[in-house]
Parts: structure tokens; sequence; C-alpha cells
């Protein structure tokens, strides 16, 4: 689609930021954001919100040149964009000496990856000085390369959908350089390894090593076509249009180099990686409808080549599940419906911990190190969103969820309550310091829904929870529980017509959650034979990937151990601030109490939110103009449904209710010093900023003076501005 010019002669038809419209309603707001996206602005301002919409095609509108444009400048100095709120990070940063956040949120497709990218550029960019500090710039945009591959696939609504949270904190010096960062992640979707719906993809890593790995490499980790795999060749999708492959592949090795990850820890990862593959291979045969053996030999003997681990340990893992019953160890046959499930469990869990550790090897490289001065930190969060099938988000978000969308849209039920105690707070923050008076806003309260999700013993997490520790505990209990208990609260609610199912009101829509699969997913359990096996792997890398202490304490994923890496000659772990190889120790998991994933979970969200609220935040909410995914195209429906669900029709609404310009004194009587007569003669800066609104025959209720600005009604800065008549 063209991109439309504007006559510059010409009074733009639009506000660049929306609490300056005179006439607040939905239709002036999407009107607005319309205009502005068909002239080709896709960032649009509400109050120090960004508002950014995707645009799905390449602008050149992120280079050095435009970077230099937003350094060090005011945001009215340049047109709204993302830059401009990265710079009001270092800016804040460097004035308050206080720690700084951005929050992007939006649905899948909306840019959100893309929006980190550039703040994550401009960040790296604004504070480098000299070479070692550009090498950890280097480090930190190569991270985010390794992440993408590892975390992101291709969805029905986004061809670089990110399948996890991430929350990244560039550290900072006194002086404003940077010297390290750390990423924690949340939530990686591990049911993607083994199912995808039709025309969407796996992680990319996959296809990335398919395509691009040369003949050593393909013969070394036994690889073949995509369409030769189960779990890729299901959905039908092998390839992403204008996407080479191979040459991600070499841009990934390429960027594991410069994370210092060694040559033996590459090669255990595309080991897993390729062992993961072929475990979706791997055919059970029925043995009289009550055991299983494997079908054909060739895939599990694939797999414990690429592992390093005895073939067979790795058919008895397959096979059958280790019953203890009064310290007595009984090895049960499984069905094969419970072979299959217990196959693609142990392909999602082996992916699930490369990931994490993955995750720290990066993390190990990117902090700063020892002695270094960390003074400050920027974080960025990425953060999944509600994911639509149709256009009406309002009636049933998704037709069918479980476990792994009940706890993304607890997230977003999270961020929309502290974005609505961030906006609530720094409105009436700056009207107390400004001694400015006014009635106090109400919005839209989002608890009730959060103590229906999270509440001690009583919440839906809690009573998830205490159904695990019941005998012969099962979902259906677990929702006749749940019916029991939340049957008055306004924010739950049971299909009449539809069984195993309940729903939930959340702030953006209601979404129904079918509950199979909930008691195990929670569970999360990692079988103690599965464990066992990695861990005598001959890869010392692969045999590090799965801690014992992680599963049983659940520490956040991207939290480096002091134990960083592998010595291969020795088989022992060394850590990352002695030279002494230490012998590697696995602590019993039998003995210490696991936590569950959905406790877990919710504890991440709190440190989140913790560490969140110790932050001066900033706020990017992308848009999804269309369904299609096409170039410039806005559809109306589509935009005013994200707006409505994201809050931002309240936040607009909430902001032009009180006084949303707030003008410096001095800049204020510069700007209209002409509405006052020659004659008069006024040195006190509250005296002549009163003055100027008299003489514009303003409303004394559209403005009042504060200490330092002057705050006024939309209405009154509009009357003012046609008062005023240039010389």
């Amino acid at each position: 689609m063209t991109t439309a010019t504007v006559d510059s002669e010409t009074q733009p038809e639009w506000v660049e930021d929306m609490i300056l419209l005179g006439d607040l309603s939905e239709e002036s707001i999407i009107t607005n954001l319309r205009k502005r996206f068909q002239a080709g602005h896709i960032y649009t301002y509400t109050g120090s919100i960004v508002v950014a919409l995707n645009p799905y095609q390449d602008l050149d509108i992120y280079g050095h040149a435009t970077i230099a444009k937003y350094k060090n400048r005011n945001r009215s100095s340049n047109s709204p964009h993302i830059f401009a709120l990265a710079d009001a990070t270092v800016s804040n940063l460097r004035l308050e000496s206080k720690n700084q956040s951005v929050i992007i949120s939006g649905e899948s497709g909306s840019g959100k990856s893309e929006s980190t990218k550039y703040i994550l550029s401009y960040l790296t960019a604004v504070t480098s000085q000299h070479s070692s500090v550009s090498w950890i710039h280097q480090q930190i945009l190569e991270a985010n390369i390794v992440l993408e591959s590892f975390g992101n696939a291709k969805t029905s609504r986004n061809n670089n959908s990110s399948r996890f949270g991430k929350f990244i904190q560039v550290q900072l010096d006194s002086k404003m350089h940077i010297v390290g960062a750390n990423v924690t992640s949340y939530l990686l979707e591990k049911s993607r390894v083994s199912k995808q719906a039709k025309n969407e993809r796996s992680y990319h890593v996959f296809y990335e090593l398919l395509s691009g790995a040369n003949e050593e490499e393909a013969a070394k980790y036994i690889l073949q076509p995509a369409a030769n795999f189960g779990y890729l060749s299901q959905s039908g999708c092998f390839d992403i249009a204008g996407v080479d492959e191979k040459a991600k592949f070499e841009s990934l090795k390429f960027s594991l180099t410069v994370l210092n990850v060694t040559p033996d820890e590459t090669d255990g990862i595309l080991r897993t990686l390729s062992a993961v593959l072929w475990l979706g291979n791997v055919c059970f045969k029925s043995q009289s409808g009550e055991s299983v053996r494997i079908d054909e030999k060739e895939a599990v003997k694939n797999v414990a080549s690429l592992l390093g681990v005895s073939e067979t340990d790795l058919v008895e893992v397959l096979c059958f599940k280790k019953l203890v019953v009064r310290n007595e160890t009984t090895m049960v046959p499984l069905k094969l419906p419970q072979a299959m499930d217990n196959r693609d469990s142990i392909s999602k869990n082996i992916y699930s911990y490369l990931f994490k550790s993955l995750l720290e090897l990066v993390n190990n490289t990117l902090q700063a190190g020892f002695g270094v001065e960390c003074q400050n930190s920027i974080g960025i969060l990425d953060i999944f969103g509600f994911e639509g099938t149709s256009g009406n988000i309002s009636k049933y978000l998704i037709n069918t969820n479980s476990f792994e969308q009940f706890c993304i849209n607890y997230t977003n039920e999270k961020l929309q309550n502290f974005f609505n105690l961030f906006i609530f707070k720094l409105e009436q923050e700056e009207y107390e310091r400004e001694g400015i008076s006014w009635e106090k806003i109400t919005y839209e309260d989002n608890q009730a829904c959060l103590d229906l999700i999270e509440a001690k013993a009583v919440g839906i997490l809690a009573l998830l929870d205490e159904e695990l520790k019941v005998p012969k505990g099962s979902e259906e209990a677990w929702l006749l529980k749940l019916e029991k208990r939340h049957e008055k609260q306004k924010h739950f609610f049971k299909p009449k017509t539809k069984n195993n199912i309940f729903g939930v009101k959340h702030y953006a829509g209601d979404v129904l959650y079918t509950i199979d699969g909930f008691l195990e997913k929670n569970k999360d359990a990692l079988q103690d034979e599965l464990y066992s096996l990695i861990s005598s792997s001959s890869v010392p890398f692969i045999a590090s990937i799965i801690s014992a202490k992680e599963d049983v304490a659940r520490s956040t994923p991207g939290t480096p151990k002091t134990i960083s890496r592998v010595n291969s000659t020795y088989g022992l772990l060394v850590p990352s601030n002695q030279s002494s190889p230490l012998p590697i120790t696995k602590p019993s998991l039998a003995k210490t109490m696991k936590v569950t994933a959905g406790s877990n979970f919710k504890n991440q969200l709190s440190s989140l939110m913790n560490t969140l609220s110790q932050t001066t935040t900033h706020y990017v909410r992308c848009i999804k103009p269309n369904s299609l995914m096409e170039s410039f195209k806005f559809e109306d429906s589509k935009v005013l449904d994200q707006l409505r669900y994201s809050g931002m029709m309240e936040t607009i609404k909430i902001r032009k209710s009180g006084f949303p310009a707030r003008i410096s004194l001095e800049q204020f009587n510069l700007e209209n010093r002409f509405l006052l007569p020659g004659c008069l003669k006024i040195t006190d800066q509250k005296e002549k900023a009163a003055k100027i609104v008299q003489f514009a025959h303003i409303e004394s209720d559209m403005w009042q003076i504060g200490i330092t600005k002057i705050f006024m009604k939309t209405d009154a800065v509009c009357s003012i501005s046609t008062n005023i008549k240039p010389v």
C-alpha cells in the first residue's frame, strides 16, 4: 500500500497526542489513528504512552540518523516515535537515578518483539563509548537473536511470534554506559514442540538447523528434511516466505560464539535439538492392549546416540512408568495412548530444560562481571498478550484454552492491574506535587478477577494445588469445587451447555477454559527415570541441563547458576569464579516437596511486579491493524477491539478528565505572550500565565496554575490557539 503524503502547508487532520482530541469518542480516536497510519505515521502518543501500529513492512525510520534526531531531545521536538520513549528512559535515569522499565504489550502479531529490538538498538547506540562497552552492546543484540531462534515460532497470527515472555534488564554504570544485562523468561510454550496447528510451525531453530547445517553437521547430528520428522510435518508448514533459514543458522552460530558459548556446548545444544526431533519419530506397537514395544528401532537408536545415553535405559523410560509404594519400586508398563503422551512429555521437558540452560549460558556472559560498577538498570518487558480467534474479542476470546493460556491471561490481568495503578498514581502524584485541586478519578478495577485467580486457599490456582494432594484427585472434582466456591463470584461462570469447561470474565473479555490437562500440567513433574537418564549422558553439557535443584525449587528461568561452564576434559563443572573443577553433585528429588507450575508462575509474577513497582514505568501499546498482516491496511473494528480490551479507551478518558495539557510556566508565557497588551509588564511567571488565560477568555474551571506548570483542559488549549495572532 502506498504511503499517503501530507501537504506541509496544510494543517494535519490529526493530533499527535490523543488526549488533545477535542471530541473524545471511539470514533474520533479511531479516525485519528487511521488518518495518521494511512499517512505513514505508525506511532501516536496517549500522554506518556506510545501507541504503535504494526505496518507489516520495513520502514526506514530506525537508522543512525533517526537515533541522532531523538537523542537528548524533548519529546515535543519531534514526531511521535518509540525512540522518544527510549530516550526518556535514559533521561529519567540520569535525572532520577532510579531504575526504569518499559512494558510492551499487545496481542500476537502486533509487533512487540520488533519494538523490543528497536528499544534495545537505541539504548545500545546512545550509551556506547569505547570498544569494550561496544562489545557488550553487540552481545546484548546477539542474545536477542538466540532467544528469537529458540523461543519464537510461526503462528496463524504472526510469522515471528514470541512463545515466551521475557524481561531484559540492561545494566548501566554511573556514567550511563552499559556494563551488562540479564534476561528472565516466563512460561515457554512447551506444547509447541510436539504439536502445532495447521499452517503453524514449531520453534524456528529446528528449521534453521535442518536447512542450514553443512554436510558434516548433517551427518554428525543425523539430520533429514523437515518433512521426515513427525513433530514438524503434522502442520504442513515448513517455510516462511522471504526467510532464509540457512542464513539464519549461520547467524545463530555466530551469535552463540559472540556470547562465549563454547564449541562443546554448541555441540551439546545441536545434539539435543536433533534428539527431540527423532523422539517424535519413535513409534509404539500395542501388545494385547496392556503394554507397548518399540515398533522401529532406528529412531530410538538415533536418540540414544545423540543424547549419549544407553538405548536400553531409553526404551525403559519410553515404555514404562516407575511406581514407588512403601519403598518398593515397580516398573508399570504403559498402554499405547499413555506411551505416546509420555514420549511427547519427554520431548517437551528436554527442550524446556535446554532453553533454560541456554538462557543461563547467555546470562553468564551478559551479566556485569565481578568488580564492575552496576548503578542502575533499564528493563524491557516483552510479554505475551491475549490472542483472539475472531475480531470479536469481547465474546469468547479463544474457543479452547488450557493451563498455558490460563497463565498467559493471568499475566495480562496482573499487568493490567499494574497499568491501572500506574496511570492513576502518576496522575495523582503530579497534581499533588504541583498543588492542583482535582476530583479523584475512578477506573475499572480488576482486582476481583485477580482474587478469583490467585487468592490464598480459595483461588483457582490454590484449589488446583490442593487437588494434587488429594488421593485420586481429578480435574472433574476440581471443577466441582470451583463451581461450589465461586458460583456467586462475578468473574466466574460455568456454561450450562458444555461439560468440563469453566469461564473467567477477564478485563479483555470472557474466556472459556477446558479443564483437560490442568492437573498434569500444574504438577509438571519430571520423571525421576528421565532425570537419571539425562544425568547419565556421556555428553557433559547434556548431562548438566536438568538440574535437580531447579526441578524442586523452581528457580526463575534465566537466573545464572554459580556453575557456568563444562570442563570437557574431566567431565567436571567449573564455577565461573574458580579455576579448579568441582565434582557434579545431584541431590535427591524425592526428599524435597516440589513446587507446582502454577505456584512457581505466581511467584515469578509477584517478583516481577515487585521489580516493576520500584521503577519509573513507560508503556508501549502495540496494535495489530488488520488480521491478514497486510501492509498499511487499517481495520477499524480490529483496532477498536484492541483499544477497548487493553484499557486504552479508559486511559484517554482518565487523562482527559483531568488536565491533560501540562506546560511549564516559562514555555507557556513565551508561546502566548502575544495575548497580553504591550503596555502590561509582569515579571512573576504565575501572575503572567493567569493574565494570559484571562485575556483569552478561558473559564476558570478549565485551567489551574501549579508550582512550575499551568494545567489546562483540551478545550482551553484550543481556545488559546485560536486567539493567537502571529506577527
